[in-house]
């Protein structure tokens, strides 16, 4: 969705439906270090960059950051739900 200079994968506040907390962190650096590329590698995002000289340009995803650990011990103690990390 877009909204002048904020684009959103998923919008989130803080938490997901479920209540649990997700972690938040920002990327930040000089300009023309890569942040947009890092930010669309780490997040899968694709689409038109909008204007690149804007200092303004906000760009918010949530992914979930699934863990081989959690896949282990589900195998071991088979719960009803498993829930993964989540990080906007």
């Amino acid at each position: 969705r877009n909204r002048g200079n904020i684009y959103t994968a998923q919008e989130g506040k803080g938490q997901d439906s479920g209540g649990l907390k997700i972690m938040k962190l920002g990327i930040i650096g000089l300009p023309q270090a890569g942040k947009s590329t890092i930010f669309a590698a780490l997040t899968g995002a694709r689409g038109e960059m909008g204007d690149r000289g804007s200092g303004t340009d906000v760009r918010i995803a949530t992914i979930t950051v699934f863990d081989e650990r959690v896949d282990f011990l589900t195998g071991i103690y088979q719960p009803k739900k498993t829930i993964y990390a989540k990080i906007e």
